[in-house]
């Protein structure tokens, strides 16, 4: 098959759509597919020669609109390179690769990750109508997790998302030196993603400085964009906790499942999620995790079992479970050895498998009616 990948989404980004977007292709490259990968530029710092990039410029000022002119304009110069376009999340770029897709009467997979929070105003409007559309101009629309799938009220596969754990595994650095490297001590409390209060950060700020002030010898090992209108609050309230000397934070980093090796429990204590590759990533690096009931982390994590759920916003849980795995290191052992196994079950192959059978599809692309 000729397909082609396509993502509003840099193609450099430290982000979970990206992760997604790039491996997916990689390991349908392996499968002897022709695979083109269409994203913002910089492109991917390490490629696969099979694999062709095409990179299109963002632009602060009317982004979205050009962004679309460019993917349109890409797609359509070399329409003889694919024959089926899979593109992401309900955006207006999405909308424009399902149209020309359709109009060559080809296939146009979209998948779903999650449910964006609703914008204020006009822009929330327009999004609304963008997702709306890329439900209806999709020949197949899948959805990441059944939370996804209930939150569009569409019907649609669930295909979860998979991991490569052998790779990740290879990429785990030496605990001993990254520790050495970062002058961490004590026990270490992971943090991977973007530093606002929808991604929980703050609330795993608290939970450090409860430990802190309870005498427990923590640290905090942060990797994540920090987004430029949340950057005076996260430095504010890191130093008005006393925290600063304590955290050692990374900022977005490519290599950031190197670090994953010297975290002692991961925390993903978001308030929205699809289906989280961090946690994926967190749980097949064998590290216990506590994460909070949203989207479709509870499909993967079990609480009890292979992790800890608590509520979003619930700081105190959240220490608690922290202090949990803390002091009872037999505890933090048998976790870790669950999570570990957990994530095996949520395999690339897998995925990929799922994919394969989707883009296969019945014979006849059905007649686009809007």
């Amino acid at each position: 098959m000729h397909l082609c990948l396509v993502s509003s989404y840099g193609l450099r980004q430290v982000s979970g759509i990206t992760t997604f977007v790039v491996q997916l292709g990689e390991a349908l490259a392996h499968r002897g597919h022709e695979v083109a990968i269409l994203g913002t530029t910089p492109l991917p710092a390490v490629a696969l020669a099979s694999i062709r990039y095409w990179g299109v410029e963002a632009h602060p000022r009317l982004g979205d609109l050009r962004l679309c002119v460019r993917t349109s304009q890409l797609l359509w110069r070399n329409r003889r390179e694919w024959e089926i376009i899979h593109s992401q999340q309900g955006h207006l770029q999405s909308v424009v690769a399902n149209l020309i897709a359709r109009f060559q009467h080809r296939r146009a997979i979209t998948t779903f990750h999650m449910l964006p929070p609703q914008s204020r105003g006009m822009r929330g409007i327009w999004e609304r109508v963008w997702i709306r559309l890329s439900l209806i101009t999709a020949t197949q629309s899948v959805f990441v997790s059944e939370h996804t799938k209930d939150s569009f009220r569409h019907a649609g596969p669930v295909v979860p998302n998979g991991i490569d754990t052998a790779s990740i595994g290879r990429s785990l650095g030496n605990r001993d030196e990254i520790r050495e490297e970062l002058g961490l001590g004590g026990f270490t409390i992971g943090f991977a993603g973007r530093k606002t209060k929808n991604k929980g950060f703050f609330d795993f700020l608290t939970a450090l400085h409860s430990l802190r002030s309870a005498g427990e010898d923590v640290h905090g090992l942060v990797t994540g964009e920090e987004p430029a209108e949340n950057r005076s609050e996260a430095e504010t309230r890191t130093r008005e906790l006393g925290l600063t000397s304590f955290i050692s934070d990374l900022g977005p980093r490519e290599d950031h499942l190197r670090f994953l090796a010297a975290m002692d429990v991961f925390v993903l204590p978001s308030y929205r999620e699809g289906m989280p590759l961090a946690l994926l990533e967190a749980m097949a690096a064998g590290l216990p995790v506590v994460a909070t009931r949203v989207g479709g982390v509870p499909e993967v994590l079990r609480d009890n079992v292979d992790g800890f759920l608590i509520d979003p916003g619930d700081a105190v849980g959240l220490t608690d479970r922290i202090r949990r795995l803390l002091r009872d290191p037999i505890l933090r052992d048998t976790i870790a050895r669950r999570s570990k196994a957990r994530a095996l079950e949520f395999s690339l192959d897998r995925t990929a498998s799922a994919y394969e059978e989707i883009y296969r599809g019945p014979g006849q692309v059905r007649d686009l009616a809007i």
